[in-house]
């Protein structure tokens, strides 16, 4: 009977042993009980080195030259090598017990090595060629019976045919396995003048569904870091996103989005261990270009990820500029619990419903507690404050007033501008176009994005609007139909900033057919009904311009906000519209209303020494002392706070409804807010503090020409009601 083999491989086999690891160069083979896993020679040759200096700081550059010599690799050639070792001894990278990664320097063998006599270790590892690794059971053979080793030679032979067959196969038409091929002609877009690439959402090929956030994670980082370059055209992640769980036809894709390339692939994870499969397709042609299969640990996805992105690269020919090159070689890397909070936080950033917009805040900030230094995880930080903002969502989501809303967004984006990503200079943009009188700082802003990613449409997006503000509509245009290329399922805002652009090239009818195409899809945009107004009064369509502003005040009252009027126009509110001249005029035709109806109401008069503004008189309004405001106070009516001051102090229980600087109705002091607070037949004193005490007055006025008929203006306001004694409450923290 022939001899078993034990499960451990004989120790005078073994060139040397590591952590009980018996290591066979010959084979290209690790052993211990039971188990044995083969590696690739490289690999292996790696293993060796290290082996050779046991203890020994060894530096990549040092590896490179001693096993690839002589050849050009990639960074991640070592990365992979020692991603693959680690995988075959069980080792982790957190909690090294064989291999420990010295960060910024190379790597040290830290288990104990036997080495066996008469081996030079330094004599192996050259000159050999990369075959995919394996892992495999050894088993004790028994004395095989004549029957038996009839069969096994029968399978044996029948296998060895089935191979040829396939090897030859392969040898005549390496890619069998071809799509449906599309057709230029019906390309809904021509071709880019350069490789153009579209990544389809990965598949989850996990167990668990909830890894889908971490699957759609790689999907949009692939995507990201193929978009910095600038030689190559991707398809925005909102438009390929359509296509998730949806049985499409690579042919479909090419011809919606018009690429010629189409990726596509799966991930698996179970525990620690992730595979990445993928294949690229040629949609033309219908033939695979390149197909692989990535495999490594969860602290390698961000390695996994670059190869692809390589691979990608060289097989389609991408051109590299310098920037584009450094670009790839800067992928920001961090800890796998940390990545996974920015990823399941991004996935509710993208969802965009006020609840997700909370969630998203809640992993962002614990993904920064372990990570202050997560570059991506503070942009999109700042990225949801400012949504927030943008969407009037603070007292829903934070719980707290504008103003404060307005302080931690700028927080966020002042930390973020330390460690600046393409998504922070986009919002950067976006921010000071509407706040700044300095769109040239928004236009610089949004450039700086596109340098970072030249295929992210926000960033086209935010250009589009910093020309807008510079009055430049054509210049405009161009960049918002760009953003609309890079994203062909775009959102219908898109539209809406396209139409504004029309609207200040005085191409009314083209505004109008956009802004109709965007509240098809969103009907409650009231921006889109507002811009429709004047654009069909410019037409002369006077009855549809008039229910468009109609439209336009409703979705306004039930946001919150005042009317729209001539001096609304002319407010902050639209302080990021560049040239409203026409706008104004197209409005005044719809039926709005001039506005300042309750400036005539009033009578103020100038104290030169102080230059302090002095009410005489509102029609219509009672000017109270703190006397009568104390009494007032103590039964229980409404006060109403008109300036921030409110947060530092406040008349107990007053609300917080600023107002602007010669223009009282805001998004947070107008007819709608206030009927929120208090019926128009009932009393409410409204009050300031030096020195703009008169805005408090200004703000009585308009209440009255609203319909409000019992207002009381407390002229002395939180000056006279500190002077007498009265107590004040405080702003906390949070904003109240």
């Amino acid at each position: 009977m022939e001899q078993q083999f034990t499960a451990d491989l004989r120790q005078e086999d073994a060139a040397f042993i590591i952590a009980g690891w018996s290591v066979v160069l010959s084979t290209l083979r690790i052993h211990k009980q039971g188990k044995s896993v083969k590696l690739e020679p490289k690999v292996m040759a790696v293993l060796e080195y290290l082996a050779s200096r046991p203890g020994q700081v060894v530096s990549r550059q040092e590896l490179e030259d001693s096993v690839w010599r002589g050849t050009v690799v990639g960074y991640d050639a070592i990365s992979n090598a020692i991603i693959k070792l680690r995988k075959a001894f069980g080792d982790d990278a957190h909690n090294a017990k064989i291999i420990e990664t010295i960060p910024k320097t190379g790597y040290r063998l830290i288990a104990p090595v036997e080495v066996q006599p008469g081996i030079d270790l330094q004599s192996h590892g050259e000159d050999v060629v990369v075959e995919t690794a394996q892992s495999v059971p050894v088993e004790a053979s028994a004395e095989a019976s004549p029957r038996s080793s009839y069969w096994k030679t029968i399978i044996a032979s029948t296998v060895a045919l089935l191979v040829l067959l396939t090897l030859v196969s392969v040898l005549l038409e390496p890619w069998v396995s071809k799509v449906e091929p599309a057709s230029i002609d019906r390309m809904a877009f021509p071709l880019p003048d350069k490789p153009s690439i579209a990544v389809l959402p990965f598949t989850n090929m996990s167990a668990d569904p909830e890894q889908e956030y971490f699957v759609d994670g790689i999907t949009e980082d692939l995507i990201t870091d193929l978009s910095k370059l600038d030689g190559l055209f991707v398809v925005a992640r909102n438009s390929v996103f359509t296509y998730k769980g949806r049985a499409v036809k690579i042919r479909q894709v090419a011809e919606e989005l018009g690429v010629r390339y189409v990726l596509e692939g799966s991930v698996r994870r179970s525990g620690e261990q992730v595979r990445i499969n993928a294949q690229l397709i040629d949609a033309l042609s219908g033939g695979h270009v390149w197909a692989e299969r990535y495999d490594g640990v969860n602290n390698d996805v961000f390695a996994l990820q670059d190869e692809v992105v390589r691979e990608i690269v060289a097989q389609l020919a991408v051109e590299l500029s310098l920037e584009d090159a450094q670009a790839l070689a800067q992928t920001e890397t961090v800890d796998e619990t940390v990545n996974d909070l920015f990823q399941k936080g991004w996935g509710h950033y993208r969802a965009g419903t006020a609840q997700d917009y909370a969630e998203a805040l809640n992993l962002f900030r614990r993904a920064l507690e372990l990570d202050p230094e997560f570059a991506r995880a503070q942009a999109a930080l700042a990225a949801v404050y400012w949504n927030i903002l943008r969407r009037n969502w603070y007292r829903e989501i934070l719980d707290v007033y504008y103003t404060r809303a307005n302080e931690l967004f700028r927080l966020a984006l002042r930390k973020s501008q330390e460690m600046p990503t393409a998504l922070t200079h986009q919002i950067a943009s976006e921010s000071i176009a509407y706040y700044s009188r300095s769109p040239r700082r928004a236009l610089a802003e949004a450039q700086t994005a596109i340098n970072l990613e030249p295929n992210d449409p926000a960033g086209h997006l935010a250009l589009g609007n910093a020309f807008l503000k510079m009055e430049k509509p054509l210049l405009a245009e161009q960049s918002i139909r760009q953003a609309m290329r890079l994203d062909p399922h775009y959102p219908a805002f898109y539209l809406v900033r396209l139409a504004q652009a029309q609207f200040h090239l005085e191409q009314y009818d083209g505004a109008a057919k956009s802004l109709e195409a965007a509240l098809a899809r969103v009907p409650d945009d009231d921006w889109a009904w507002l811009y429709l107004a004047a654009s069909d009064g410019q037409l002369g369509k006077i009855e549809k311009a008039a229910e468009a502003l109609q439209r336009t005040d409703q979705l306004r009252a039930d946001l919150g906000w005042g009317r729209i009027t001539q001096l609304a126009v002319a407010s902050k509110l639209f302080r990021w519209q560049g040239d409203k001249t026409a706008l104004k005029a197209g409005l005044k035709i719809a039926g709005a209303p001039t506005g300042g109806e309750w400036y005539p109401l009033i009578t103020v008069n100038t104290i030169t020494d102080s230059n302090e503004h002095r009410t005489e008189s509102i029609e219509g309004v009672a000017i109270i002392g703190v006397d009568k405001a104390r009494e007032m106070h103590d039964r229980g009516v409404v006060f109403i706070d008109v300036l921030n001051v409110w947060f530092s102090a406040h008349i107990p229980g007053a609300y917080f409804l600023e107002t602007w600087k010669d223009q009282p109705e805001s998004w947070l002091f107008n007819e709608a807010s206030l009927a929120k607070l208090v019926a128009k037949d009932e009393e409410v004193v409204i009050y300031g503090a030096s020195p703009f005490k008169v805005q408090a007055a200004y703000a009585s006025a308009l209440a009255v020409s609203r319909g409000f008929g019992k207002v009381f203006y407390f002229e002395g306001g939180l000056d006279a009601w500190q002077a007498a004694g009265y107590p004040t409450e405080k702003a906390q923290a949070d904003g109240f």
